[in-house]
């Protein structure tokens, strides 16, 4: 409920903005003043427990540096990409950057994109007693490398709308207060799985200035 406040006030913001338009043209030229940063919102990353929000700065023409940091909290809950039925609780972090390149010739906010870059995850998770097995703390560590492909979209230049596929390469570590901690990691939403991902998501945030 609250992504979705959130959105619905984002969007607010941007049609009823009254900020002068960033697109300033002049007839000897045509020079153009686009924007150089942005924030945007992951909302499918609420079905995994987590938030995240995107920084991102423009370096070069058509070139921007993406900073992605999340948040993953929840308790009692029933952890199924964790591999167990039981009630668990769950705190996590971790950070995407990416070297996004908006694939245009003339400078542009708009449009399609390719973009690469690392990603980091840390989660940590208790196992609540069942009455047979005890308590069980458990550790993950993922690290990964992506290539995205999207399109994104500046309505009335200051909404950004961003759709995204792509595909990856993650390593997953899982240990457990018994050791090495057994999960099914053939399943590439488990937490505990290493090998290739496929990528699929949306975005939705402001351009600032």
């Amino acid at each position: 409920m609250r992504i979705i406040i959130i959105l619905l006030i984002i969007i607010h913001l941007s049609i009823y903005s009254n900020a002068e338009n960033n697109f300033s043209l002049s007839d000897s030229n045509k020079n153009i003043s686009l924007p150089t940063l942005a924030f945007s919102l992951v909302p499918l990353y609420t079905f995994q427990n987590g938030f995240r929000i995107d920084f991102e700065v423009n370096i070069a023409k058509n070139q921007w540096l993406l900073i992605g940091p999340q948040y993953f909290i929840a308790q009692d809950k029933t952890m199924v990409f964790l591999g167990n039925d039981k009630n668990t609780d769950l705190q996590g972090y971790g950070i995407d950057i990416y070297h996004k390149i908006i694939l245009k010739t003339e400078k542009s906010i708009t449009g399609p994109y390719a973009a690469y870059g690392v990603r980091y995850n840390k989660f940590d998770f208790k196992v609540k007693a069942d009455g047979v097995n005890p308590e069980l703390n458990v550790s993950n560590t993922r690290y990964g490398f992506n290539v995205i492909f999207g399109y994104q979209n500046a309505i009335n230049n200051k909404l950004l709308v961003d759709f995204y596929t792509g595909c990856g390469i993650q390593v997953s570590n899982m240990t457990g207060d018994d050791g090495t901690f057994s999960d099914n990691s053939d399943f590439f939403m488990n937490y505990n799985y290493s090998g290739p991902r496929f990528l699929l998501g949306f975005r939705i945030g402001l351009f600032l200035n």
